[in-house]
């Protein structure tokens, strides 16, 4: 359950965010978008 969490929450992110920009889990749940 958790992985899909993270797989939809990124989804959600990647629809969000500039083609050039870059987003990563830092770790735990903490996210960087540069």
């Amino acid at each position: 359950m958790g992985d899909k969490v993270l797989i939809r929450f990124a989804e959600i992110i990647r629809s969000a965010i500039r083609s050039t920009d870059l987003a990563g889990r830092m770790g735990g749940d903490e996210f960087i978008e540069i």
